[in-house]
């Protein structure tokens, strides 16, 4: 694998971690808004 695979594949890899954690901090926010609008 020469390096502009690596950073091809290193592309791909790290915008759909960043979204998976985004959307992960999202959901967190809403469950603990629905937490705290239900007390």
């Amino acid at each position: 694998m020469n390096i502009a695979e690596c950073r091809l594949s290193y592309a791909k890899i790290v915008p759909t971690s960043a979204m998976k954690i985004y959307f992960q901090i999202a959901e967190c926010r809403l469950s603990s808004t629905k937490i705290v609008n239900f007390f």
